[in-house]
């Protein structure tokens, strides 16, 4: 299901666009890439593990990327399959206030899932300069930033979702 207003729908969309680019990077540099292909860099930027360019390696992110991307528009339809805190009390409640609690889940999802899209990003983009140049500049902040980034919005969104449900349960307005 793809959110159909909010925050969500813009993030759903930039997510469409990660996954293009992340598999865009690879494909436009492919015919520019050596035969083998760094697929590893220790914490200097040196490759410490190689591949064939046409091989899993290279295009396992992209892949990942792009099941995950499949899972997430499957989990915003079934939002009560995911687990989150006091989840017990949101069954309870009537079905069209459930959707608020709902709606909220949803952006928390495709947020993470954007921040996941941008940590494959940065990495795919390393290994196609690493393999053009022999060497990776690694730059470990946008690595912390993107890896920490799901968590960070989690200890933003399940509160708000808390509050939410607590102003449903004591029959307040949206």
């Amino acid at each position: 299901m793809f959110p159909r207003e909010g925050t969500a729908r813009w993030l759903a969309w930039i997510h469409i666009a990660l996954l293009i680019w992340i598999w865009w990077v690879p494909l436009s540099a492919y015919d520019q890439l050596p035969d083998q292909v760094p697929v590893h860099f220790d914490g200097k930027g040196n490759p410490n593990r190689f591949a064939a360019k046409s091989g899993w390696e290279l295009w396992s992110l992209p892949i990942v990327a792009t099941l995950l991307g499949i899972g997430v528009f499957v989990l915003l339809r079934f939002p009560q399959a995911c687990n989150y805190p006091r989840k017990d009390e949101v069954k309870a409640l009537p079905p069209e206030l459930r959707e608020q609690v709902y709606a909220i889940l949803r952006e928390m999802m495709m947020a993470v899932f954007v921040c996941v899209d941008l940590l494959f990003l940065f990495i795919i983009k390393g290994i196609v300069a690493g393999a053009r140049t022999g060497h990776a500049e690694v730059n470990w902040v946008p690595i912390v930033l993107f890896a920490a980034g799901p968590l960070l919005l989690m200890v933003y969104y399940l509160p708000r979702i808390s509050r939410t449900i607590d102003r449903l349960k004591a029959g307040l307005p949206r």
